[in-house]
């Protein structure tokens, strides 16, 4: 029986390495591949991780997802195109005038699932955070970026990846990770749900640093 090769992926800036979920010791030129969700995933249940990231079994698209890439493809937009020198005109107007014009970046779309709900309360958000920002600090420095390291781990060198919401950096000189989240926490599960987070957000700042 033939065995497929595994699924690779070329390593940026590091021309003839690749990397792969279905590493193996002893394989030539492939290293191990690790993102965020692929570790989230692991430490949740290992059979899961072999069905979707070693054999390839795509999960079904839900409701979630969509909403989801909904609100972040919106946000992602609105750092893109947002005009700070004319928000900050508005100032003077009010808290009101400017939050109407956050809201105006809200797209025009029949969403079903919730997105208009996450997106107004985003934008209230930043509104507030815009009428005490100053200008040069409010648009993130990252905005939906792909980042990717190589890192050696105890002799074995492994590929890092992983896309980053956000990262903005204040007047002090210090850089803040955002990760945009749309489920709903309950008090039954939010303890579980905060030491995920925090797990991310230290995936991400490690990724950064290297």
């Amino acid at each position: 029986m033939k065995i497929r090769p595994p699924r690779s992926y070329d390593v940026p800036n590091h021309p003839g390495l690749k990397s792969s979920y279905q590493w193996r010791p002893g394989m030539k030129d492939i290293i191990p591949r690790v993102s965020k969700s692929s570790l989230g995933q692991l430490s949740f249940c290992a059979q899961q991780y072999f069905i979707k990231y070693v054999l390839g079994v795509k999960e079904p698209q839900n409701d979630n997802m969509i909403r989801g890439t909904n609100v972040h493809n919106a946000v992602e937009d609105f750092y893109r195109t947002v005009n700070v020198s004319y928000a900050a005109s508005m100032r003077s107007y009010g808290y009101d005038t400017l939050l109407l014009y956050f809201m105006k970046f809200i797209p025009d779309k029949p969403y079903t699932l919730g997105e208009e709900k996450h997106l107004k309360r985003f934008f209230t958000a930043e509104a507030q955070r815009f009428m005490t920002c100053e200008n040069d600090f409010f648009l993130p420095i990252i905005n939906e970026v792909s980042l990717d390291a190589v890192v050696d781990i105890d002799g074995q060198l492994v590929h890092l990846t992983g896309i980053v919401d956000r990262m903005f950096a204040d007047e002090n000189g210090k850089c803040h990770i955002h990760e945009l989240k749309t489920g709903e926490f309950s008090q039954k599960s939010s303890a579980k749900k905060w030491k995920s987070m925090r797990e991310e957000m230290a995936y991400y700042a490690y990724l950064i640093k290297k």
